[in-house]
């Protein structure tokens, strides 16, 4: 059965997808699909604010990145930047929370600011969706771990959701 996957871009409305620096989170195992979370569970309440994201306009604007709600959410994001005009292999990682304009993921390394590229994650209803970011910050928490700040914004150029795929049609975040 195909999957449905969606691309986000700010600047145009979402459309079906025709393509089927840090130490990342380890990642073994195959799996297919991710349940859905039962109501009234966090990643539920974060599930439900990455549908809003995906059906609100103008997220990621400027000067708005930390006056808005954030919402605990503990999934697994799939992260993908451009280092040096180069498209890095995707990399898991476990988010902390989400907000209607950016995530914060846990890394056990840095990661540098400034850098674009896109993350991919699931909706409540299953459905993976890409969305461009840029790397806001990275702050060292505790005990090797560090927290990375993503603002949502267009994708980049050349960036697409098959750079998330660890053969075809199948994502990255299928190993979680």
């Amino acid at each position: 059965m195909a999957e449905s996957r969606t691309t986000i871009n700010r600047d145009t409305e979402a459309a079906p997808d025709d393509a089927a620096e840090s130490a990342p989170e380890s990642s073994g195992g195959s799996g297919g699909a991710q349940s859905v979370r039962p109501p009234g569970s966090v990643d539920a309440e974060a599930a439900a604010t990455i549908d809003q994201l995906m059906s609100t306009a103008g997220v990621g604007e400027e000067g708005e990145r930390r006056s808005r709600e954030r919402t605990p959410f503990t999934g697994k994001v799939a992260l993908v930047l451009i280092a040096d005009g180069k498209i890095q292999p995707p990399a898991l990682y476990k988010a902390v929370n989400i907000s209607p304009g950016g995530l914060c993921l846990q890394s056990r390394g840095m990661v540098h600011t400034d850098q674009a590229g896109a993350v991919q994650m699931r909706k409540s209803d299953g459905q993976v969706v890409t969305v461009g970011v840029i790397i806001r910050h990275c702050r060292y928490v505790a005990d090797g771990i560090h927290h990375i700040g993503i603002q949502f914004a267009g994708m980049p150029p050349k960036l697409y959701p098959s750079h998330f795929e660890t053969s075809p049609g199948h994502s990255v975040l299928d190993q979680s």
